[in-house]
């Protein structure tokens, strides 16, 4: 799980600035199966934009590797995202 603008060594933990938060962070979700699986936290942020941020470009690496995979060559007519989900939710930061 990655925190936004965090500058930490491998070796250290990261840690939330509980102060700078005022109460909420922001989670970028995703699920890459909407049938059969369930979200997965990608990435905490600190503001709704900064995750926003995160989930588009998630969602263009992904239609990048969907339109690799499928480009001129989709047989099956897949549409992209088709079966996957991407949201960002309030997270509430208690003391």
């Amino acid at each position: 799980m990655k925190l936004e603008n965090e500058n930490l060594n491998e070796s250290e933990t990261p840690k939330l600035n509980i102060d700078a938060v005022s109460g909420c962070l922001y989670a970028f979700l995703y699920n890459c199966c909407i049938h059969e699986s369930s979200w997965a936290t990608v990435s905490l942020h600190y503001s709704k934009e900064g995750a926003e941020k995160a989930m588009q470009e998630h969602k263009q690496k992904a239609l990048d590797d969907f339109n690799e995979m499928y480009g001129d060559d989709n047989e099956f007519d897949f549409k992209f995202g088709e079966h996957e989900d991407w949201c960002v939710e309030t997270v509430e930061v208690l003391p």
